[in-house]
């Protein structure tokens, strides 16, 4: 039986990008930023519109972070497709924590933030991540 680990997301990039380079090689960038999906539901008390956004933790590595830190900003409307990664880790007071992270392979813009005097196309087609150690 073949297993698999895919994740595909449609949301908002709500925080901004960093960037850094693994073990301080230039040749190695990484990036990480939260991104959000939103749901909407009606109340059954109230059958009022709800929503329920979830924020995720998208981290990215070799040549697709170049064109992230150069195309993607906070607010952008972007689609991601990558696998979950489960990493455990002791905090700074030394408790156990669980961290559930999306390592992209691909990232597409869907639609640029707002602004004013800005089109709302991308300049460059989206690249794939052959490199992700992951």
């Amino acid at each position: 039986m073949a297993d698999m680990n895919r994740v595909m997301l449609m949301g908002f990039v709500s925080t901004e990008i960093e960037v850094a380079y693994i073990n301080g090689d230039e040749n190695r960038p990484a990036c990480r930023f939260s991104m959000a999906t939103h749901k909407d539901y009606i109340d059954k008390e109230t059958g009022e519109v709800k929503t329920n956004t979830t924020f995720h933790t998208i981290c990215f590595y070799g040549k697709t972070v170049n064109f992230i830190k150069e195309y993607i900003g906070m607010g952008d409307n972007i689609f991601v497709e990558g696998e979950i990664r489960v990493r455990q880790f002791e905090t700074k007071i030394g408790t156990k924590a669980v961290a559930f992270e999306i390592i992209g392979n691909q990232v597409e813009i869907l639609r640029k933030k707002v602004n004013t005097g800005n089109n709302n196309t991308p300049e460059k087609p989206p690249l794939d991540d052959d490199e992700n150690p992951f």
